[in-house]
């Protein structure tokens, strides 16, 4: 399991957004973080249709949290912008495509896990990160 780029500067942009009081633009986000304009932009519309983040149009506009810092979690960004957190295909809802799920030795150990991963990024918060 690896977390992508996208996911990565999603996170680092709402950590980010989540110590402001008034809306940021895309492209100040992008000149204090480092992180490339664009992409950002593709990444907030993906926030925006998952409800995580607003969007303001205007001189003073821009992005802002859609709910409250402890109500976001690690876990809610990544899999929005990555989606399932698996450390293999098989392990979670699908493993019916896997021709060895009924008899791999090792799938509780995935499962497990993938539990474990979901747990962590599920406990952290957007205001955990900003204290």
């Amino acid at each position: 399991m690896k977390i992508s780029k996208k996911a990565y500067y999603g996170l680092r942009a709402m950590t980010r957004l989540a110590g402001e009081t008034e809306p940021l633009s895309i492209h100040t986000l992008s000149e204090e973080e480092g992180l490339p304009e664009e992409f950002l932009e593709k990444i907030f519309q993906d926030l925006r249709k998952a409800g995580i983040v607003s969007a303001t149009k205007g001189a003073t506009g821009g992005y802002a949290l859609a709910l409250a810092p402890e109500e976001i979690t690690a876990g809610h960004i990544l899999t929005t912008l990555d989606g399932a957190l698996v450390p293999f295909p098989c392990v979670g809802n699908s493993t019916a495509g896997c021709p060895m799920s009924r008899r791999c030795a090792t799938q509780n150990v995935w499962q497990k896990l993938s539990l474990a991963i979901e747990d962590t990024l599920d406990g952290i918060t957007l205001q955990d990160l900003i204290k």
